[in-house]
């Protein structure tokens, strides 16, 4: 994990990386853990980071909240700073289920969230690490792929053909 943060770190020499995306082909993938471990390496090295649980089908990040505070059936507040989740001492997270209410998945509606996030220079976050959906899920939800710095792809050696590993890298081009 700290050898992908240092790939990362290395790839901000021209511009700084600071809103990444994780997805992987299939469904089947650990991109929630290592999205997870990476939100933790940054959290431990000083950086505020923010994790979207932006993968709607499988939203991993959301069902493993201790409180369950991100649930469906909890009600989306305007700001979305009043939605965002606060774990002291780690990373902060922004639910599957206001991605689903605000229709965060819409490069447009993504791109307001950012920006809203970035007003506040006082309590802007360093780092902002969205769990994408995958490709298995469907191409158009890695749409909003094109407005982030960077998105990592997450590949399972042995397990990810290289077909199918190229043709999610098109997608995302």
């Amino acid at each position: 994990m700290r050898k992908a943060r240092t790939e990362i770190s290395l790839a901000e020499t021209n511009h700084p990386v600071r809103f990444l995306g994780l997805t992987a082909v299939s469904n089947n993938s650990q991109k929630s853990i290592v999205a997870t471990n990476l939100a933790t390496l940054y959290s431990m090295s000083g950086l505020r980071t923010l994790v979207i649980d932006a993968d709607l089908r499988r939203p991993t990040i959301t069902t493993r909240l201790p409180d369950r505070s991100g649930m469906p059936g909890k009600e989306c507040k305007d700001l979305v700073r009043l939605n965002i989740i606060r774990t002291p001492g780690q990373f902060d997270v922004l639910s599957s289920s206001v991605v689903d209410a605000r229709n965060l998945l819409v490069p447009k509606n993504m791109q307001a969230l950012l920006s809203e996030l970035n007003a506040d220079e006082a309590a802007a976050y360093d780092k902002i690490i969205i769990d994408l959906p995958t490709l298995e899920s469907g191409a158009d939800d890695l749409v909003v792929g094109t407005l982030l710095d960077g998105v990592v792809i997450v590949a399972e050696w042995g397990k990810t053909h290289i077909d199918t590993l190229q043709e999610l890298v098109r997608t995302l081009q």
